[in-house]
C-alpha cells in the first residue's frame, strides 16, 4: 500500500504552510521575518540558478540551490560555527594548547564544500587542510569556495574516500543533501533504509587508507594537528586503514551516528579502533544539546551505542591520543 500522502495533500500542506509564514512575516514574529524572506527568496530562486552565495562573517560560500541544506544555511545567514568553535575550544582545553591548530595542518575527511578547510585556515590559525572528498558535486562547490575566499593555496583537495582498503568504493549520492552521500560496504548498507537509501544513484570512486596516503607522501602524517571526519557512518572503515597514522597520537573529531555506523557494519570497527589508538573521548553531545561535554575512558566507548542508539540523534565526539 501506497502511505505517502496524495499531491492535493502536499499541495494544501504547503499552502498552509507558506500563508503561516506570510503572517510571521507581517509581524516579525520572533525576529523571524529577514529569516524566513531569505528562505522564501532561496525557493524561488531555484528556477533561475543552481547556486547561491551566503556569507558568514568574513568568509563567503556558494550553496546548491537544490539542496534543503543550502536552504537552511541561506536563511540563517551563514554557517553555524559554534559546534568547530566547541570542538577546537575542548581541544584546547583537554591539551593545555592554547591555539591547537596553530601552525598545524587540519585533515578534513569528508571535505564537503570546504566549510571546515576555511574555518580551520581562516578562523583558527591552521597553516593548511587538506580537503578529501569524492562527490564531483562537492568538488565543483568546494573549488568555488576555495577560489571565493583566496585559499586554494591554503587547501589542498585529494579526490578520492578513504576507507579500510584500497581501490574502488560505490558511493550513494543523497538526492537532498550532499553532506548525506556515503559509501555503500555491503547488504546491510543495500537493505531498505528509513530514507529510502537503497535507492540512490551509485558511482564508483577512488578508495584509499590513509595510511596508503602516508607511506605514499600525498599526507605528511607528522605536519597533521588533527584529523576531522564526517563520512555518514564510514568512521570505522576510514580509522581501520589508519593504524600506522593513528599511532603517532593524532587527535581526532568524528560524528558518532549509530544507525549509519550500523547500516555500514562499521560500529565494532569504529569501537576497536578507538579502544586500540586513544585514552579518553570527550563526547560533545547533539549540536544543538546545551548539556555539557563529558569525558569516558576509551575503554568504554561501546557504552555510546546505548546512549545514542535512535536513528535521528548523533554526537561529536573528540578522541585523545
Amino acid at each position: 500500500m501506497n502511505n505517502a500522502p496524495s499531491v492535493w495533500t502536499q499541495r494544501r500542506t504547503a499552502v498552509a504552510r507558506n500563508a503561516k509564514n506570510a503572517v510571521k512575516i507581517a509581524i516579525d514574529h520572533r525576529g523571524q521575518r529577514e529569516r524566513l524572506l531569505r528562505e522564501y527568496f532561496f525557493t524561488l530562486s531555484r528556477r533561475f540558478t543552481p547556486m547561491l552565495a551566503v556569507d558568514s562573517g568574513d568568509l563567503r560560500f556558494h550553496v546548491s540551490t537544490a539542496e534543503e541544506e543550502g536552504r537552511i544555511i541561506f536563511g540563517e545567514r551563514g554557517l553555524d560555527e559554534r559546534a568547530m568553535a566547541d570542538l577546537v575550544a575542548a581541544l584546547a582545553e583537554h591539551t593545555g594548547v592554547a591555539e591547537p591548530l596553530r601552525d598545524k595542518v587540519l585533515l578534513d575527511i569528508g571535505g564537503n564544500i570546504g566549510t571546515t578547510s576555511l574555518y580551520a585556515v581562516r578562523r583558527y590559525g591552521a597553516r593548511a587542510a587538506i580537503a578529501v572528498e569524492p562527490a564531483p558535486s562537492n568538488l565543483r562547490l568546494l573549488r568555488l569556495n576555495l577560489h571565493e575566499n583566496g585559499a586554494t593555496d591554503d587547501v589542498r583537495i585529494l579526490e578520492l574516500a578513504l576507507s579500510d582498503r584500497d581501490g574502488t568504493v560505490q558511493l550513494e549520492l543523497s538526492p537532498e543533501n550532499s553532506g548525506d552521500h556515503r559509501v555503500r560496504t555491503g547488504a546491510a548498507s543495500a537493505a531498505p533504509g528509513l530514507i529510502g537509501e537503497e535507492r540512490r544513484d551509485l558511482l564508483s570512486v577512488r578508495a584509499c587508507r590513509l595510511d596508503t596516503l602516508a607511506q605514499e607522501g600525498e599526507i605528511d602524517a607528522d605536519a597533521l594537528g588533527l584529523i576531522w571526519m564526517d563520512v555518514q557512518g564510514h568512521e570505522g572503515h576510514v580509522l581501520a586503514g589508519a593504524d600506522a597514522v593513528l599511532a603517532r597520537g593524532i587527535p581526532v573529531v568524528l560524528e558518532y551516528w549509530r544507525y549509519g555506523l550500523d547500516r555500514a557494519e562499521g560500529l565494532e570497527l569504529l569501537h576497536d579502533s578507538i579502544r586500540r589508538h586513544f585514552s579518553r573521548v570527550v563526547d560533545m553531545g547533539p549540536p544543538w544539546s546545551d548539556e555539557p561535554p563529558t569525558v569516558i575512558a576509551a575503554a568504554d566507548v561501546a557504552t555510546l551505542a546505548t546512549r545514542y542508539d535512535r536513528p535521528d540523534v548523533f554526537a561529536d565526539l573528540l578522541l585523545l591520543p
